[in-house]
């Protein structure tokens, strides 16, 4: 059995520097570049829109090009572009490797290389150099493509909100071998042309029928066995598998007459993700879900700047949620577990953790939550919140920090990290320019376990 502690947090305080303000403008971008993952090069195209707001988190869509197609074909032919501008999305266009390019799909098809491992990078990648809401990240595909966004549901769900797949499927052995294990109730959209001839709607010897798809993910959601029909006219059709926890949807659009294409048949895929992604985060249908748990409300507030809190001996004036799994640990020196943590502070004599040893009581997936006092922000043009965190362990999960005003409302994300980020200590400097001026705000750490 193997005992791993999720992450360590540390030192939180807000900063401002008087008399300062700083305004941060962005023109529109298109960034051809490289990243260098399990030996390789791998080639993507970046769009940061002009309506880019480094000072609001960011939706991210991952578009995967088909078989043998390239980061030309597929960024041209999904033509986010304008989307992008008036949602205030960034979209990434990767790249796959090999003379005839695809995407590993755990069948041989599309080759074998770390395809996930490199949207993992990808992400972090994207992460560190814009402001990403870790919550809203997407994946859609064409053909290939498509199957690997399904793949990315599968395998990658704690940074995948929600998927769409275009002339694309499942292959049977997922499902049969139950290869697929994603870890939150996940809404997926397929569309799919009656005319495609390459994956057809009805399925072959290895992929599945898509309409076994869709009920293999609303049942996995927990929703409903038989699908609402929509006729949309000239003969297609919009049949939604609905009421899947966490509100999430399963949902396919058959479009008549189309065939092994991204557009055709008079609908306009892109705008059909679009309005599918937007109503889902990694919680499941915005504005609605219930989990992650809200959490208590503050009360106390600080009012006096700058504030730290350093954690020594006690959690201070944060609180520890009433409705989550786990409760943070004050602790120096050591974690309990071995070769988890660090072995001193970064500052002073103690740090807060949260332990997860046991299968079931600590991992897969258990939240802690530890919500901060109310912040005024009323006389502040340019505060920033820095702290110090540390994520070590092959099954790390994730570590988030969270901002709500007033006691009310859904919770934004200013801050996600996944997955180990070394064996050191890291920090992060956090804008909060979008909530200057406001009376209560409120900030949580908001953690989720591994799988192991």
């Amino acid at each position: 059995m193997n005992f791993k502690t999720l992450l360590i947090k540390k030192s939180l305080f807000l900063v401002v520097i008087a008399f300062i303000t700083t305004f941060e403008s962005y023109t529109q971008q298109v960034i051809n570049t490289t990243l260098q993952h399990d030996g390789k090069t791998r080639r993507y195209r970046l769009y940061i829109p002009a309506s880019y707001d480094s000072n609001k988190a960011s939706p991210l869509i991952l578009n995967y090009h088909g078989f043998t197609n390239d980061i030309n074909t597929q960024y041209n032919q999904s033509n986010f572009q304008q989307l992008a501008e008036a949602n205030q999305f960034i979209f990434v266009t990767p790249e796959g490797l090999g003379f005839l390019k695809g995407w590993a799909i755990n069948n041989n098809f599309g080759g074998n290389e770390d395809d996930v491992g490199f949207t993992n990078s990808l992400i972090d990648k994207i992460e560190s150099d814009y402001n990403i809401n870790a919550k809203r990240i997407y994946a859609t595909g064409f053909s290939n493509g498509g199957f690997f966004s399904y793949r990315l549901a599968c395998e990658l769900s704690n940074r995948i909100a929600a998927v769409a797949s275009v002339a694309g499927s499942m292959t049977r052995r997922w499902i049969t071998n139950n290869q697929c294990q994603p870890q939150h109730p996940t809404a997926v959209l397929q569309i799919t042309g009656t005319n495609d001839n390459v994956i057809s709607i009805n399925g072959n010897g290895t992929n599945e029928p898509i309409a076994d798809v869709m009920e293999y993910w609303s049942s996995r959601n927990n929703g409903d066995a038989t699908p609402e029909v929509i006729q949309l006219g000239g003969g297609s059709s919009r049949s939604i598998w609905d009421n899947g926890d966490n509100g999430v949807t399963a949902e396919f659009i058959r479009v008549q007459g189309k065939g092994h294409s991204w557009n055709g048949g008079g609908v306009n895929t892109s705008q059909e993700i679009w309005n599918f992604f937007s109503r889902f985060d990694i919680d499941g249908e915005i504005g609605s879900n219930p989990n992650p748990p809200s959490g208590d409300t503050c009360s106390s507030t600080i009012v006096n700047f700058p504030y730290n809190e350093s954690f020594e001996g006690n959690i201070g004036g944060w609180n520890q949620a009433t409705n989550d799994d786990l409760n943070w640990i004050v602790n120096s020196n050591g974690t309990p577990s071995n070769g988890t943590g660090p072995s001193t502070a970064i500052d002073g004599n103690s740090y807060i953790y949260i332990e997860v040893s046991g299968d079931g009581d600590g991992y897969p997936n258990k939240r802690a939550i530890l919500n901060a006092p109310c912040i005024n922000l009323s006389e502040l043009t340019t505060p920033r919140v820095k702290f110090n965190y540390h994520m070590v362990g092959s099954a790390v999960g994730n570590l988030s920090v969270e901002a709500r005003i007033n006691n009310t409302g859904n919770w934004t994300s200013i801050f996600s990290k996944t997955g180990e980020q070394g064996t050191g200590w890291n920090e992060a400097d956090i804008s909060l320019a979008a909530y200057a001026g406001e009376t209560s705000v409120q900030l949580r750490i908001n953690a989720v376990s591994g799988n192991s």
